[in-house]
């Protein structure tokens, strides 16, 4: 144990190995050696690297002692316990929810450990703490590919649909850029019947304006029978500047209950590319109410030109 403190790397490496060896013969000795040892040492070293093997084994019985580290002053320490108490999972623990939580509200904290803690309160089935620390985030100045990938990881999981939501909000309003991610965040709204987790994902994908908001607002369209879904619908598929958006914001404009909202977002869209969506379409619908948007289109682009 001693060793863990060494100055030299390799032998607080070559320790670690050990006492990991060590605890497939007597998981007992070992954790509770350790964690007696994070409760009364202030040696930075000896606390990183026992809190490391802590959160590796992940082992039940260090519970308490990770918990207490969770107020270290160093920040490795931190984050080592906000993934041992990640892995170890607990469930019930009030105390252990609330410091989690007083990590990732606090703005002084280092994202990785906000990240971790995120995780933890995941992992431990508290809702309102899960949903509570996933919008903490937004608060962030920025968020950085592994917060980013960690929210996508929430929001495509198994986690109930009041944190999925939150995971995809937050991205949203930290004004990301999604570049590649659009697709993974499309597959998110393909994959689940949730209506919140659909609609989140949409407004994600229309404030990015990326052309995978045209699918997922197609699923929507098909499966949703509130309007106010329908006027977000239209409002995501603005923000996209191609002709198939424009093409089914046309179809959305048919719709009584949003049909003014739609025009008006059509009427402010780019002329040339409204103009060909309408010229085209006017060759080939049958749909009365369609085709009474694409004349009354028709005639505002020819006024406009």
């Amino acid at each position: 144990m001693d060793y863990l403190e060494h100055e030299s790397e390799s032998v607080r490496k070559t320790t670690a190995e050990a006492i990991t060896e060590l605890y497939e013969k007597d998981a007992r000795q070992v954790v509770g050696a350790l964690s007696r040892g994070v409760t009364t040492s202030d040696n930075q070293l000896f606390l990183e690297e026992a809190t490391a093997i802590l959160g590796e084994l992940a082992d039940p019985a260090s519970l308490t002692a990770l918990t207490n580290m969770l107020g270290s002053p160093h920040e490795n320490v931190r984050r080592n316990a906000t993934w041992g108490l990640y892995r170890i999972r607990p469930t019930d623990n009030a105390r252990v929810a609330a410091e989690l939580q007083t990590l990732v509200n606090s703005e002084a904290e280092p994202i990785a450990v906000r990240i971790n803690a995120v995780r933890a309160l995941g992992a431990m089935g508290q809702d309102s703490a899960r949903y509570f620390a996933v919008r903490a985030l937004a608060e962030l100045p920025s968020l950085g590919d592994e917060s980013i990938e960690a929210l996508l990881d929430t929001a495509g999981s198994g986690e109930p649909a009041l944190v999925r939501t939150a995971a995809l909000e937050t991205l949203t309003d930290n004004g990301i850029h999604l570049g590649e991610r659009a697709g993974t965040v499309a597959g998110i709204a393909q994959r689940t019947d949730d209506a919140d987790v659909q609609r989140a994902a949409l407004r994600l994908l229309g404030d990015f304006g990326a052309e995978e908001t045209i699918g997922v607002a197609n699923t929507l369209l098909d499966t949703t029978d509130s309007a106010a879904t329908r006027m977000q619908i239209a409002y995501a598929l603005s923000k996209v500047h191609t002709e198939d958006a424009v093409s089914l914001l046309i179809n959305v404009a048919a719709d009584e209950e949003v049909g003014e909202l739609a025009m008006g977002l059509l009427r402010d869209a780019e002329t040339q590319t409204v103009k060909r969506v309408v010229e085209r379409r006017l060759q080939t619908e049958d749909d009365p109410d369609i085709r009474a948007v694409l004349e009354q289109l028709g005639s505002t682009v020819a006024a406009g030109g």
